[in-house]
């Protein structure tokens, strides 16, 4: 489920895999040169028994904001970073960043970034900071450091498909 961007698009971030938790949903997301927020989900949460339902969800950010997010990823010198960075560990999340930005894409995919990030891995605290931004923006974030407005997405989820 990772992101593959066009011209018009500028952001694109993933949830690939989940860490350890109740909530097995996977995302990804667009944001549009203009501000707009496309997500698709793969919901497969507890409540649900794991079921996965595919759910889209759009939004409009401020242009400050996404002048914001590009500002910090020019800072952090992201188009440097490597290709992909893998913890040790087991059970952690997998995500995925990329960017268009400055006439040159770049995707940075992470296994468990936060506790590399933890470990001081200088790219992956920039890359935790940049994926905090997004995950602030996105319709639905459903992680247990950010609760998801779950009731809204598995109410539009019965509402298509039924009680389970």
């Amino acid at each position: 489920m990772d992101v593959d961007l066009s011209d018009q698009l500028l952001i694109g971030a993933a949830l690939l895999a989940p860490a350890f938790c109740d909530d097995l949903s996977t995302w990804r997301m667009t944001i549009t040169r203009d501000g707009v927020v496309n997500q698709e989900l793969s919901v497969a949460h507890h409540t649900e028994i794991y079921a996965s339902v595919i759910v889209h969800l759009r939004s409009v950010i401020p242009h400050d904001l996404l002048a914001k997010i590009e500002a910090e990823a020019r800072s952090m010198c992201f188009h440097q970073f490597d290709d992909d960075y893998h913890a040790t560990c087991t059970d952690l999340q997998h995500t995925s960043i990329t960017l268009n930005l400055d006439a040159r894409s770049k995707r940075v995919t992470a296994y468990g970034p936060h506790a590399l990030a933890h470990e001081g891995n200088s790219d992956m605290i920039g890359y935790c900071r940049l994926w905090d931004m997004l995950l602030d923006l996105a319709p639905y974030q459903g992680t247990d450091s950010h609760p998801a407005p779950e009731d809204q997405v598995l109410s539009r989820i019965r509402a298509i498909y039924g009680p389970w």
